[in-house]
């Protein structure tokens, strides 16, 4: 055929045609016809439907509605018009579909029938399980996330550890403060479940108190183990990056230094306290690209109790193996925001767990009871412009987004076509550039942490990273003003923030971990990367860096996670796949004081409008 596609499975051209599927998942589709002796066509665009959907991070493909998958960014060039295109196409009636797919046995496995134990289905490329059809992977991924919560959330609290409570309340006391006649302390009764059932959600936006609660959780539990006379327990904390790792290091270390302040712990508590040092779940259970993961099923983590953060940016891959790595007598505690950018991989897994309570919604299922949502702003308050924007962009209603802007001067919306205020605004960035490289080439012995610092004042977030507006244009405006001033040099300039870009186990850096160029003092102008790390920065020589990026600005994406004084959000200059409700909510909430969005009216309406809409059956699973 014209179209490239093998003559076997002809009926996948015109989706060819129309910029539907790739070529891997025509291969698997042809592939799979001809172990089988040949499928009817309603079955290979099945496969090829499924292989498409994980590519754009669906756990599994609807039949009723596949246009709803929806295309992600398009690296070097423009995206396909996929909305002109698809109605066009001849998509299968659904219920002869179904039927077919139901019917092909060689090819699909019916979870529909006996979805109880994963190794009781016949091994088939896909599954289907009455709504959802998966690739057989993802399929597993989702049955065994759902099997260990589930089973994990009906375990008693060991025997051993009975003897506890009768500190719990105490304990609980102590760091939470006595409960109030009429009142709810949802950061105690978050914290008091984790106590109880061994197993607790937390749920919230920014600033709610989740890093509180984590901290104080994490107190609560050496203040028992004192108060019973016993050793404390063994505790991992955890986020899916290095950047969040970092952060969620620092904040819990102030909020223990408040505790501390405060009297509410001693130093025995903060010392055992200040020795829990954040690691990325890929470094906690020893995963690496190529092998098996160090810590599995077969060989649990050593610890009692394992706290994750940041669960948004999750897959179902990752939280699988990780879910199997912990032994099932530890505690688990999950924290995150469940209206932040999903995971860039596959699955919605923070939402899918927290289910219909993320809207105060009463349901039942096995997660019943374990889910606190946090809704107290408390890092910025209820009517700080920040808040306000932020809630207003999580509802999608953007008359009120447009008020927000309009009501506080906290708050600017660019134009992209204003050319005076859009230079106003990169004469600001260039000047917060100018005082990181001096603050790196200072000789006060703080240079490292004064750089970091002074990084975190503004920070330029990009939904893409090629083209107008994107994070490569926003780098290049930075270096052009910095180098027409004669401040940067060469590549690896004093002053020079960098944003790792994969795992490096021989140095201990983790992918989006931040950095920033420093002298090293040495002969020849030896220079070394200050990397921002929980204790304080660290310093790496730059010959042993080779896989970093400038981040004078960073995609919104790696910026999760973060946080600045003020985010400058730069969305494309037309309307794109990749802009959505979640992209923008996360790009303002890293923000403490002030937001800069620059965006057309008719790009800001479309990030407001459109959430993103992944197809999964994880919460089907946990919420009933």
């Amino acid at each position: 055929m014209s179209s490239g596609v093998p003559s076997s499975v002809g009926a996948l051209g015109p989706f060819v045609a129309a910029g539907v599927f790739e070529p891997s998942e025509v291969h698997l589709a042809e592939v799979i016809d001809r172990l089988v002796g040949g499928c009817s066509s309603e079955v290979q665009l099945g496969v090829a439907l499924a292989a498409r959907a994980t590519r754009l991070g669906h756990v599994c493909a609807e039949l009723a509605e596949p246009q709803d998958l929806v295309e992600g960014e398009w690296p070097g060039g423009p995206e396909p018009a996929l909305e002109s295109t698809l109605p066009a196409l001849h998509w299968p009636e659904r219920g002869s579909w179904v039927a077919a797919v139901a019917a092909a046995a060689d090819v699909v496995a019916r979870a529909d029938l006996d979805d109880r134990e994963p190794q009781r289905l016949p091994l088939r490329p896909l599954v289907w399980d009455g709504r959802h059809l998966y690739l057989h992977r993802y399929w597993c991924h989702q049955r065994r996330v759902a099997d260990a919560l589930s089973e994990r959330a009906g375990n008693p609290v060991p025997a051993g550890e009975q003897h506890f409570d009768t500190h719990m309340a105490t304990v609980l006391d102590a760091l939470f403060g006595p409960v109030e006649s009429g009142e709810v302390d949802l950061q105690r009764k978050a914290a008091a479940i984790a106590l109880q059932r061994r197993l607790a959600i937390v749920a919230g936006g920014p600033g709610t108190g989740k890093t509180r609660t984590i901290a104080r959780l994490a107190a609560a539990l050496g203040l028992r183990a004192q108060h019973a006379g016993v050793a404390p327990p063994r505790v991992a904390l955890a986020a899916p990056t290095g950047k969040a790792a970092a952060r969620m290091g620092e904040a819990i270390g102030v909020e223990l230094d408040a505790a501390l302040g405060e009297g509410v712990i001693g130093a025995s508590i903060s010392g055992w306290l200040g020795e829990l040092v954040p690691s990325t779940i890929h470094r906690l259970i020893g995963a690496a690209p190529g092998r098996t993961a160090r810590f599995g099923p077969k060989r649990h983590l050593p610890y009692d109790w394992v706290i994750v953060d940041e669960v948004s940016m999750v897959s179902l891959p990752l939280m699988r193996y990780l879910l199997d790595a912990i032994s099932p007598s530890a505690g688990l505690v999950l924290v995150g925001d469940p209206d932040q950018l999903v995971s860039v991989e596959v699955g919605t897994v923070m939402s899918d767990i927290v289910g219909p309570t993320r809207f105060g919604s009463e349901a039942t299922g096995p997660l019943e009871g374990l889910v606190t949502v946090l809704s107290r702003p408390r890092r910025f308050g209820a009517a700080s412009p920040v808040a306000l924007l932020a809630e207003a962009v999580r509802r999608g209603d953007l008359d009120a987004v447009l008020d927000a802007f309009a009501g506080h001067a906290e708050l600017r919306l660019i134009s992209p076509l204003d050319a005076a205020a859009l230079a106003e605004l990169e004469a600001e960035i260039a000047d917060g550039a100018r005082r990181v490289v001096q603050a790196a080439g200072g000789d006060r012995g703080d240079e490292g942490q004064a750089a970091l610092d002074a990084l975190g004042a503004v920070s330029v977030l990009a939904a893409h990273r090629v083209g107008p507006s994107s994070v490569g244009d926003w780098i290049q405006r930075v270096e052009s003003s910095l180098r027409s001033r004669g401040e940067i040099d060469r590549d690896w300039y004093v002053g020079r923030p960098v944003i790792a870009t994969a795992n490096d186990p021989l140095t201990g850096v983790s992918n989006g971990d931040i950095g920033v160029v420093v002298a090293d003092g040495g002969v020849g102008g030896l220079r070394s990367v200050a990397m921002r790390a929980a204790g304080g920065p660290r310093q790496i020589p730059v010959s042993r860096l080779d896989r970093v990026e400038t981040a004078w600005a960073t995609t919104i994406h790696k910026s999760q996670g973060s946080e600045v004084l003020h985010a400058v959000v730069s969305l494309p200059t037309r309307p794109s796949p990749v802009t959505s409700r979640e992209l923008l909510y996360t790009a303002v909430t890293r923000a403490r004081e002030r937001v800069t969005v620059v965006a057309g009216p008719e790009v800001l309406a479309e990030a407001v409008a459109r959430p993103v809409q992944r197809a999964s059956g994880l919460g089907d699973l946990l919420w009933h």
